[in-house]
């Protein structure tokens, strides 16, 4: 027997979790109770109160006493959860939370608790099972909770759905990577003082802070900060030591614990995401503009994977490499010496990721015959599964086109028509063009690319640049061009629907240092018109570099930066 007073009777049903409240409807929608209800829930994980008659104005009344409850989800306070898409339209994303899970993990905070009612049950009756997450972590020995202490963990509906579809098509994979990412820390902090661990079916990878290592995540060493949570479905659903299994008989009311409808702050969160995609421009690959290279300078390609992979899981939209054969020792102080082949390149990274983009940044069109770009970027196209994205460029340098015995007084012309002539033949086996400098039939190449229309981005630093980009491509990607420029230039073009402006910032960023500098860089280069960030990073050492991608990741995903905006505060 637990708890009781003159409105309460709690009784016990497990000696770790659960318990029964016995009361009457008045009682709970006076709100007398409520403090001692959020104590008992808050020890014991879920309580119950049964037989009740309790419609949806009771349940939201009961709800507001607990707490706020979360906005902008369900009708009137009420989330119907039903896998019939004509109850509710995210019956598929629900699948997801047949799995072990916690309610609020996308949300800037997760829930504190959530009313559940009972409408509709199996004739045959089922189980549900619930975990006390604050007991699991009082259990823990002090050296596993010295280890978690700082780690956040990022969680996504994309790793939620393998649990369902393990085996996910390209379609739906790009479907549920449009929903937003959230990090949470792995360890939650209550108002009250108690902890409580934040792990579930959401639960991608885990973010590492002070090179903390813990078990149920420890990262290989070539992983460096971060590694993803990869649970097979019998792990997911395997019964944790601190659970409660409720068999339905007939409708009650549950409350579980750490779920909707009160928000639990913390010291972390933030608002959505700025429209703004990031992308790297890629380290070691390229000495940009003559820099010292520091760290750069002896790194290795494994150097190399363990930055891809990091972005790749950070969810950042693409990473860059350039294109240069042989550059004159007049040209370093500008356009700097080191250039490391991108097809070699990005073959590599292509088999250390899974959804980063590979954006060539730039190929000079003058350098190569359109059906060679085709047969080598096409078939890199099938080993990413998808990836590539062509940024081109007609070339300035004049010394370099003599060098491989291209023309160069008509590379525009000339460029314009291998745009034509790459956007023709590159998603066919069979391609055909008739143009002004390149005509082909009747050949095979095999494999073209796997995309359908694989996205083309012109690189320059002209007006007439940005001119090839809107009528011959899918978006533009500047160089020496400032924001500025950019944006009154963009202003004389009737800009299609989708068009991409990448742009890099005009400085260096560091997130880690600069946070609220790096926030106001992001939110310039948006009002400008730029829809993707090529970001560039003050960095010394490798271990620099990874942690300001997880910093400029999670600024980004929480525009506040590590504040976070509690109710009647003011910035």
């Amino acid at each position: 027997m637990g708890l009781t007073s003159a409105q309460l009777d709690v009784v016990d049903l497990t000696p770790g979790i659960g318990s029964e409240i016995r009361t009457d409807i008045d009682t709970l929608l006076s709100g007398g109770e409520a403090e001692r209800i959020r104590a008992i829930l808050e020890q014991r994980g879920v309580v119950f109160f049964r037989g009740l008659e309790i419609s949806d104005e009771h349940q939201v009344a009961i709800a507001k006493t607990l707490g706020n409850i979360v906005k902008n989800e369900g009708e009137d306070g009420i989330y119907k959860i039903s896998l019939d898409k004509n109850v509710n339209q995210r019956a598929e994303y629900l699948k997801g939370s047949l799995f072990w899970h916690f309610d609020g993990s996308l949300q800037p905070y997760p829930n504190l608790a959530t009313l559940l009612r009972a409408m509709k049950l199996s004739e045959t009756g089922g189980d549900t099972e619930f975990c006390n997450t604050y007991a699991a972590y009082d259990d823990l020995p002090e050296a596993d909770k010295e280890l978690i202490a700082d780690l956040r963990v990022v969680h996504s509906a994309e790793r939620s759905q393998y649990y369902v579809t393990p085996e996910m098509s390209y379609e739906e994979i790009t479907f549920w990577q449009k929903s937003p990412t959230k990090a949470c820390p792995m360890v939650w902090t209550h108002q009250s003082g108690r902890k409580s661990l934040l792990l579930g079916a959401t639960a991608d990878y885990v973010i590492g802070a002070g090179g903390g290592k813990p078990r149920i995540a420890c990262p290989p060493s070539r992983l460096g900060h971060t590694t993803a949570v990869r649970l097979s479905a019998p792990v997911a659903t395997r019964r944790p030591a601190h659970l409660g299994q409720h068999r339905h008989h007939a409708p009650r009311a549950a409350l579980r614990g750490r779920q909707r409808p009160p928000h639990a702050p913390h010291h972390s969160g933030g608002r959505g995401a700025p429209p703004v995609k990031l992308g790297i421009t890629t380290p070691v690959v390229t000495n940009v503009a003559g820099g010292a290279l520091t760290w750069e300078k002896d790194a290795s390609i494994e150097d190399i994977g363990r930055v891809a992979e990091t972005a790749d899981r950070l969810g950042y939209h693409h990473l860059t490499c350039s294109e240069h054969i042989g550059l004159p020792s007049s040209e370093s102080a500008r356009r700097g010496t080191r250039y490391w082949d991108p097809l070699a390149t990005f073959g590599y990274i292509a088999a250390r990721t899974a959804r980063i983009r590979l954006a060539t940044m730039t190929l000079v069109l003058g350098y190569h015959h359109p059906l060679a770009i085709v047969k080598r970027y096409g078939t890199l196209d099938h080993i990413s599964g998808g990836r590539v994205i062509l940024g081109l460029g007609v070339g300035s340098l004049k010394e370099e086109f003599d060098l491989l015995g291209a023309p160069f007084e008509d590379r525009g012309a000339r460029g314009d028509d291998a745009l034509r002539a790459l956007r023709a033949a590159l998603p066919t086996n069979q391609p055909s063009y008739q143009g002004e400098y390149y005509s082909f039939d009747g050949l095979t190449v095999d494999p073209c690319a796997l995309q359908p229309h694989m996205p083309f981005w012109i690189g320059g630093r002209t007006k007439r640049s940005l001119r090839r980009a809107v009528t011959l491509a899918d978006g533009w990607c500047p160089f020496y061009v400032s924001i500025d420029t950019a944006a009154e230039w963009l202003k004389s073009f009737d800009v299609p629907p989708g068009f991409e402006v990448v742009m890099p910032a005009e400085h260096s960023l560091d997130p880690v240092g600069e946070p609220a500098a790096t926030k106001d860089t992001l939110e310039t280069m948006a009002a400008g018109g730029t829809t993707t960030l090529s970001a560039r990073f003050v960095h010394h050492s490798l271990e620099h570099y990874l942690e300001q991608l997880h910093a400029l990741a999670e600024l980004h995903g929480h525009p506040e930066g590590n504040k976070v905006l509690l109710p009647g505060q003011t910035r």
